[in-house]
């Protein structure tokens, strides 16, 4: 059935799509002029099957990430690369924060998570359940160049300003970081994660050169 037809501006040429039976965008959003019923009806295509994947396991703990944003994009990232869990620490905002949700998209009903009051309970818990510790931060390694891991890692990110508490940074086997080219020192924590989430889970840590 379809979900949803193209509408188009006459006026400034803006073309977009809207909602099946939906009165949305009967005004163009950049003129405000009347729209028209452009092409056929189209279907979103559905999801597709899960992907094989070569590397290891992954989860991740949140140290005092505070944006709901940020947040709400690693429940998405985690869902999309199959994180085995989330652990959201201090005051890194939970999905019973009802905005959570504006940006996760619904991934929050699907990836399992735990909320701990500090981040070293998070670590405790973490370690308990056979990850092995990474910080992802800024003077670290470069990740692309870390030895492939040979086992379950949960990857720590820290507060968007502060980083990673000191007393957590000294619990994990490796710091590594995402080697960056131009003016910044280091991208958004939710696209950071997921970078290295991915390169993690699909196994495209290089060996060290010899």
């Amino acid at each position: 059935m379809p979900t949803h037809h193209t509408r188009s501006c006459p006026g400034c040429g803006l073309r977009f799509p809207a909602p099946a039976g939906s009165d949305l965008g009967q005004a163009c959003p950049r003129c405000a002029a009347p729209t028209t019923l452009g092409e056929p009806d189209f279907t979103t295509p559905p999801a597709p099957a899960p992907d094989h994947v070569a590397g290891v396991p992954v989860c991740a703990l949140l140290d005092n990430v505070r944006s709901l944003s940020n947040v709400g994009s690693i429940f998405r990232t985690a869902d999309g690369v199959g994180a085995e869990h989330l652990y959201l620490c201090g005051i890194t905002p939970t999905p019973a924060h009802p905005k959570l949700a504006k940006t996760a998209l619904g991934a929050e009903r699907h990836v399992p998570w735990s909320s701990h009051p500090s981040a070293l309970d998070g670590a405790d818990a973490t370690e308990a359940a056979g990850f092995e510790l990474w910080a992802l931060e800024g003077d670290g390694a470069p990740l692309f160049t870390a030895p492939p891991p040979s086992g379950p890692i949960c990857l720590v990110l820290g507060h968007e300003v502060a980083g990673v508490d000191p007393r957590l940074a000294a619990r994990c086997t490796r710091r590594v970081h995402l080697p960056m080219s131009g003016h910044k020192g280091s991208l958004n924590v939710g696209v950071a994660f997921a970078v290295a989430a991915y390169v993690l889970r699909h196994g495209l840590v290089a060996p060290q050169p010899p």
